[in-house]
């Protein structure tokens, strides 16, 4: 009589650096206050729909460009650098705009 296994079995890889990135919660934001305005860091990943030109592109270029205290022209290039590299980048993001991020690697 032969036996078959149902069983699966996943190889698991002590060097794999995947991860599930976060969507944004205030909750586990570390909200700072400057000139009563809230604001807190993080790092993202790029969504790598991002289109440049469109609104959500600037809406993740002035992200940058208000944590590196930049140009847009800089920040716009560094997000673009980012996005092709799928590396994460630190974003500020103002509590008080609508903008929240997609992916969050870890709340600064």
């Amino acid at each position: 009589m032969e036996s078959t296994s149902v069983f699966k079995f996943q190889q698991l890889n002590l060097f794999d650096n995947t991860f599930t990135p976060l969507r944004f919660d205030e909750l586990k934001a570390n909200i700072k206050i400057r000139n009563k305005m809230r604001y807190c860091d993080v790092l993202a990943i790029i969504p790598e729909n991002l289109e440049e030109g469109s609104e959500i592109f600037r809406e993740y270029a002035w992200s940058v460009l208000v944590y590196k205290n930049c140009y847009f022209p800089e920040a716009s290039s560094l997000l673009k650098e980012h996005l092709v590299n799928k590396e994460p980048l630190t974003l500020r993001i103002y509590l008080n705009l609508s903008f929240r991020p997609d992916y969050i690697v870890e709340y600064l």
